[in-house]
């Protein structure tokens, strides 16, 4: 897996995004507790969203939650 980063504005919820788009794995990590959750079958568009949205929280809970397969950890 070669996962990049993916730029976020500040989050108050999520420390980190990235994303493989040879796999369509999509990490988050969160601040609270540093735990991560892998998202799988996640189009490169809809990945690179989190860097256009003006909250990365409302975008993963409109666009990724509840909308695609997740594991923790990855």
């Amino acid at each position: 897996m070669a996962y990049r980063t993916i730029q976020i504005k500040p989050s108050t919820n999520i420390l980190g995004v990235s994303y493989d788009e040879e796999t369509m794995d999509l990490r988050v990590q969160f601040l609270r507790d540093g735990r991560a959750y892998t998202y799988s079958g996640v189009d490169a568009r809809t990945a690179e969203g989190f860097s256009r949205a003006e909250s990365a929280g409302q975008y993963l809970n409109a666009f990724i939650k509840n909308q695609y397969p997740f594991v923790e950890g990855g």
